[in-house]
Parts: structure tokens; sequence; C-alpha cells
């Protein structure tokens, strides 16, 4: 049969037509499975989906200081100042080994109450950057945990931002005649490994839209599938134990060769003998931050060759935080705020229920006899405030009833509970300035009392332990106030309160002390 030219032309036309149909189809198709996958790893992603723009940035409080030499973060810190004032070092150095602590000092001379005494150590994860409530942090969570469980024990913290393992070292040697500890931990962050802090780069900051063009529509419209892939990427290079020691200054090259020598000799060797010597037991247990990261998996590879044969216990969670954080159900509080890294209350609380666990199970002798009830205090005790200069003081505590006063000293510059002053910018996540009151352990509250506070001027918001999550999801609730004689009563009626959060707006700021009542019954 003869075909003509026309027909074959309209033949290629029509094959044409239907492959340009089908590749639009095909194309259209693509374009809706990856805006799809955008939308799902938006879902699934705590870091994109509580992404905070950098104007708003100054709203969530990055780094609240809590010791009186917090601005002398490190012994390396100390040298730097020191060579630049031209002072000697030995003047500056014995502050921070003095006053490297989070909470108050409590363990220089711990209290003769047959309680176990557990010392944890650590940097700015176990310090807890960014955190309000030093209560949400994993040595207090696991204080409770134990205390709950019925062992008689007392965690105490020795920790300060950019601290190195070798620091931390010096601390426990400077405090363990006078602590005298029952157990020791030290909490690893992997630049720990690190002489000073120095030479190091935390993050290569590769900008791979730079070098690959194709890449920067990628970020601009599909930011999550962009995250995915330049992470991929990284962990085939920057991360990898095949390519990664090409990047002199990548995450990788923490604990090997001559860093990891020194880390071997002057930590874990040194702390292999005073665990033999004392007879007190010592664990390292790594504390990840980021769940499913090839980095972290890279970083912790050596750790347990490093303490296999010693008689320090190694624990290395790294698997199950990515079970715990598999899902979406803990995302939101995995990071201290979105503008900030660190880890959360679901963190925290997750390292601390880990650790339990362990210790229970590899250290039963240490931790004593388990009694059949909770010794968990039920007084209303606040140990917390911010920002920290408030003045508050301490009137009356109990199981059942708790006054205090609180006010700013004389000579604070800004208004009574209104302040702008970095990095005491409170606002986050209320959006208008408040203090912070928080509780040793979570109580029971039936009404809390706000003597010389203007109703509809004044409100009191409450956060508490989430029953489903298990922790301070720090969610704030609105009590529900009224005005009084004297003041604002406010019905709360609820269980694992953790703390009181009060905002005073700024026309009916007052420099004289308010009187704050907290009542369990009645």
């Amino acid at each position: 049969m003869f075909i003509s030219a026309q027909e074959v032309i309209c033949t290629k036309k029509r094959y044409l037509l239907i492959g340009f149909r089908n590749f639009i189809a095909v194309f259209i198709t693509a374009l809706l499975l990856l805006f799809a996958a955008e939308k799902i790893l938006l879902y699934y992603s705590a870091g994109m989906s509580e992404k905070v723009e950098t104007d708003n940035a100054a709203s969530i409080i990055r780094c609240y200081e809590k010791t009186p030499t917090a601005s002398l973060l490190t012994v390396a810190d100390a040298r730097a100042a020191a060579e630049k004032a031209g002072a000697d070092i030995s003047t500056i150095a014995p502050q921070i080994n003095k006053y490297p602590l989070v909470d108050d000092m409590k363990c220089a001379q711990p209290a003769d109450d047959g309680a176990v005494n557990i010392l944890m150590l650590g940097d700015s994860f176990v310090y807890g950057e960014a955190s309000l409530n030093r209560n949400e942090l994993l040595w207090r969570q696991l204080e409770q945990r134990l205390r709950r469980d019925g062992y008689n024990c007392r965690v105490t913290a020795l920790a300060m931002s950019g601290a190195t393992a070798f620091e931390e070292l010096e601390w426990y040697e400077n405090y363990l005649e006078d602590y005298r500890p029952d157990l020791v931990i030290f909490g690893y962050v992997y630049n720990d490994a690190l002489i000073d802090g120095a030479d190091y780069a935390t993050e290569m900051n590769i900008d791979y839209a730079e070098i690959i063009p194709l890449f920067k529509p990628l970020r601009k419209f599909l930011p999550a599938i962009y995250e995915r892939l330049c992470n991929y990427i990284d962990a085939k290079t920057v991360y990898s134990a095949k390519y990664g020691d090409k990047w002199k200054e990548s995450n990788t090259a923490v604990l090997k060769s001559s860093v990891r020598e020194n880390y071997q000799k002057n930590f874990a060797d040194k702390l292999d003998l005073i665990t033999k010597n004392t007879g007190i037991p010592s664990v390292v247990m790594t504390l990840p931050n980021t769940p499913k990261s090839a980095m972290l998996k890279e970083l912790y590879k050596p750790l347990k060759e490093i303490f296999d044969g010693t008689s320090i216990t190694y624990y290395n969670p790294v698997r199950e935080f990515d079970r715990f954080f598999s899902g979406r159900k803990h995302l939101s509080n995995l990071y201290v705020n979105p503008d900030n890294r660190h880890p959360g209350s679901a963190a925290h609380y997750f390292y601390a229920e880990y650790l339990a666990d362990r210790l229970e199970e590899d250290f039963a002798q240490v931790l004593g006899e388990k009694s059949s009830h909770s010794l968990l205090s039920k007084t209303i005790a606040i140990n917390e405030r911010t920002p920290y200069d408030i003045n508050l003081k301490d009137i009356s505590t109990g199981n059942e009833f708790a006054e205090y006063t609180f006010s700013y000293p004389d000579e604070s510059p800004h208004s009574f509970l209104f302040f702008t002053i970095n990095p005491y910018y409170l606002t986050y996540p209320l959006g208008k300035s408040y203090i912070k009151l928080s509780f040793e352990n979570p109580v029971y509250i039936s009404r809390a009392e706000l003597n010389g506070a203007r109703a509809g001027k004044t409100e009191i918001y409450y956060t508490g332990i989430n029953e489903k999550l298990g922790y301070d999801d720090n969610t704030l609730i609105h009590a529900v106030c009224d005005e009084s004689e004297t003041g604002i009563t406010c019905k709360i009626e609820s269980d694992g309160i953790t703390s009181l959060c009060i905002h005073i707006d700024e026309d009916s700021a007052t420099k004289d002390a308010l009187n704050l009542k907290i009542y369990s019954k009645g």
C-alpha cells in the first residue's frame, strides 16, 4: 500500500502532538508529585514547619545566662581575654573553675540526707542554652524520674556553654572531694573532643545553589526538598568516612588523627584511671539533637572503640532517638525554639527517660533500695525565674500553700515587668512581654492570687506536663482571673503545673513589689 508524503507528515505531526501531550502530562504529574512531597516534608520537618523569619528572631530569647561568670564561657575564652588585657590567666581561670554551675552551687556541700549523689557534666546541651526553665533539662528530668520511681537520688549539673570534655574533666577533679558523687555522667556533644574549642567549623555551610544553578529555583520553590537533597549530598561527601577527610574543617575531623589521640589520652584514659582509683562509676552518653543524621552517626562511630576495654560505660542512643522522633508527635519540641536548635523539652525528656532506664538496668546497686512509692516532692517551690534579676523572695512554701514577692531591682533602667534589653526580650511565644516563674517539681494548683496587680491589665498564664507527651510542651494556657479586693484571683485547678507566666501592660507597670499566693487546695 502506497503512503503519500502528506500522510507521513501528518503521522509524524500526530506522534509529535501525542508525545508533546504525554510530556506535558508527565511534567505536570511530576510537578504535582514534587509539590505533594514538599508538603509532606514540610509537615514532618521540625525546622521547616516552625520556620521563623529573621525579622521576628528578636522576639525569641536566644540564651539566658544563669551563672555569675556566664560571660566567661570556657578556659579558652578566659585565656584569650587575659592575653588581650595583658593579664595573668591565673587571675581569671579560677573563677570559671569555681562557677561552671547551672544549679546555684548546690553541689558544693551536698546535704547529708542519705541521697545518692549523681553528678552530670557537659556543655550547652547540659547547661540548657536558651532554655527558660532549668527543670525541663535532662539532669533535672532524670532526678524527677528517679525520685518518681522511688529512688532517693539527687542529680546536680556542672555545665557551661562551649565547654570541652577536657574542661569538664577538670571540673570533675576539682569537685570530686567536696561533692563526693556516687555516679558521674558526661554528656557528649560532637565538638567536645576539640582542644579549647579551637580550629573547628561546626558546619561547612556549602551553598549548593551557587555551585549548581538548577538548585536555585529548587531552593526558592521547594525548600524542604532542597534541604533534604543537600543533606544527602553532605552525607555522601562532607560527612562520609570515604570522602569526608578532604574537608579538613568538617565535623568528621573531630575524632580523627591527632584530635582522637588527644581525646583518648587526656580524657578517656584519665577518666578511666580516676574511675578505677576512686571506684566511682562513670558514664559517657552522646546527646543527639538531629534525627536521622548521617553526620552524627559518623561522628559517634569512634567513641565505642575508644571506650571499649575501659571501666567507663558508654551509651549511644542515636537509634532510639531516631525512633522517638520518627513521626510528628514530638517535633515541635525537638528544639528549644524555632530560632535555636539546642535541645528542647522533648529532646531533654528523651535523654532523661533513656538514661534512667539504662541506669536502672546497669547501676541498680548504686541507685540503692527502691521505695514502693514516689519520692518526688510536692512542695510548691519556685526555683527558676526569667529574667534572672527579678527580686524573688520566698515568704512561705509548703504542699498546700506558697507565698512569694517579686520586683525588679531599684537600679533597673526599665519599668517593672516590661523589658526590651537584649537578651531579656522575652515575648516568645506569647507575643508580649512576661516573666516566667518555674516550679522545682510539677505541682497541683487550684488558684493563684496576685496582690497589687490591676484587673484587665495583668494576665496570668501557666504551663504544665502534657499527659499525652509526658513532658512540658511549653503550651501557654490562659488562666481565668477575677478582680479581688487587693488584686486578681485566678482559677487554675490543674495538676502537673510547671510554671506561671505573668504579663503586665506597660502603662500599668510599677516598681512596687507584687505579692503572689499559690494554693494547692481550697
